[in-house]
């Protein structure tokens, strides 16, 4: 059975939980012990301290009787709810306070450890096998003000009493990490809530695009990451659609544009071969199949332009150049063109020396291909204005015409592939429609702006731009 992310987070959670609650029952446990211990010994040194000034050194002096003496001894003992053994300098036991409960096997606190008369010790156990219960064992030697020893005081203190002060506070960080607990899985659900339900839709969404259905869109609405990744879903699943409308408006367009003038040349061909067409009217449609010929040609080049601009990894070769020089020459290749309409290019510089930073044989292109429209758009009898104008680190260079124009509703389809109206494309019908298209992808791969101002009646107006270049570094 696959498991789901949440499956997958949840049993790593559980798992971070079990050993977090692993981890602080033992060091609680540890800690808590510790600190009680410690605790407790301190306050037996304080105890022994006053035990010493206010029962010990009097009786040693001869102050207090001995029953006296005992009797206070077993009084704070009981009291304490602890054992005190009570030794001489000698280490000979003198008073038990449990008496028969805790009946030492030997007399003499030495036979324990050789040297305990000499520091203070404590230990965790049953004290060399006195008790049957673990016990605190915490010893003190007294002194009298001449330093000299005196006695030496042994408390037992059963655990016993430590791990039920020891449980009860284990017990409120049990209560407060079992709270701790609770709140995290809340957390939990609602982090499933919020980021891990909109991450499942988000998914069978994407699988719904990648089947190819664009039409199912998501419905999230939030101020965050999540939100900003639906956004962008659905702005690629638009996208996407567009690109699969054109895809196979693409298709649609080549194929008529191949079966067109293939058609043409099949028939002519095949007319010449069965002697439909006379031996005299041969050559006219010969031309006419030479013409097609052409044109499948020019179509098949610009497509083959077009898959070259389309990769990401488009390798410009940036020189720097004079844009003015490339004006003029391409312009003379457009003469005979422009004599048969009567068609006047008139160009215009600030500079005759304007000099851009490119890739001139695209940049030539670009201009060769917004030329050639013009024309196509042009009356007769009519000019076409070329201008290079400068402006701060760029120059701007214009095509303008002054044909019919363009409806404002098609002027974004002029750059489509294949997108052809006699508005647009003038009467023309030679055209590939891949021009502009292929001028648009020039620029988008120098990184730079071409846009179109057209109005109907009056004209149309290109307007590329292109950086400038320096003259350290003006191509030969």
């Amino acid at each position: 059975m696959k498991k789901t992310f949440f499956d997958k987070m949840f049993l790593a959670y559980l798992l971070v939980i079990m050993l977090s609650f692993i981890l602080v029952i033992y060091f609680t446990s540890y800690s808590t012990e510790s600190a009680l211990v410690r605790q407790k010994k301190e306050a037996l040194h304080q105890e022994a301290q006053l035990l010493s000034q206010d029962v010990l050194l009097p009786y040693y002096n001869g102050q207090l009787s001995s029953a006296k003496m005992k009797q206070k001894v077993k009084q704070l003992a009981t009291t304490m709810d602890h054992q005190i053994w009570l030794a001489d300098n000698k280490g000979n036991i003198i008073i038990n306070s449990a008496n028969d409960s805790a009946s030492s096997t030997f007399v003499n606190i030495t036979t324990y450890e050789k040297d305990i008369l000499n520091t203070s010790f404590s230990s965790i156990g049953n004290f060399h096998n006195e008790f049957s219960e673990k016990q605190l064992s915490y010893g003190i030697p007294i002194y009298n003000e001449e330093k000299v020893l005196c006695y030496y005081v042994i408390y037992h203190v059963p655990l016993s009493q430590l791990s039920a002060f020891r449980s009860n506070i284990a017990l409120t960080a049990y209560m407060a990490f079992f709270i701790l607990i609770i709140i995290s899985f809340l957390f939990l659900s609602r982090f499933a809530n919020k980021i891990l339900r909109p991450l499942a839709k988000i998914n069978h969404v994407a699988r719904q695009y990648a089947s190819g259905n664009f039409d199912i869109t998501l419905d999230i609405k939030r101020d965050d990451e999540i939100g900003e990744l639906a956004t962008s879903l659905n702005y690629m699943a638009g996208e996407l659609s567009r690109a699969d409308e054109y895809r196979r408006s693409f298709i649609a367009n080549i194929s008529h544009d191949f079966r067109s003038p293939l058609t043409s040349i099949k028939g002519y061909v095949e007319a010449i071969l069965d002697g439909t067409i006379p031996p005299e009217l041969e050559k006219k449609y010969l031309n006419v199949v030479l013409m097609e010929s052409n044109r499948l040609a020019k179509l098949t080049s610009s497509l083959l332009t077009l898959n070259n601009l389309d990769n990401y990894d488009v390798i410009l070769h940036k020189t720097t150049f004079n844009i003015v020089e490339v004006i003029q020459s391409i312009s003379n290749t457009f003469e005979v063109l422009c004599n048969k309409k009567n068609i006047q290019l008139v160009t215009k510089y600030e500079s005759e020396e304007s000099l851009v930073f490119a890739d001139q044989s695209k940049i030539q292109q670009v201009l060769y291909n917004l030329i050639d429209n013009a024309i196509k758009f042009s009356h007769e009898n009519s000019i076409i204005r070329i201008e290079v104008s400068e402006k701060n680190t760029k120059y701007f260079i214009s095509v303008k015409d002054f044909g019919d124009g363009i409806e404002k509703s098609k002027q974004k389809l002029v750059w489509d592939r294949f997108y052809k109206t006699d508005t647009s494309r003038g009467k023309d019908k030679q055209g590939t429609g891949l021009g502009l298209s292929i001028i648009k992808e020039i620029m988008k791969a120098h990184k730079e702006n071409i846009n179109l101002v057209s109005t109907e009646g009056v004209g149309s107006e290109f307007i590329f731009s292109l950086p400038k270049g320096s003259k350290y570094n003006l191509k030969q």
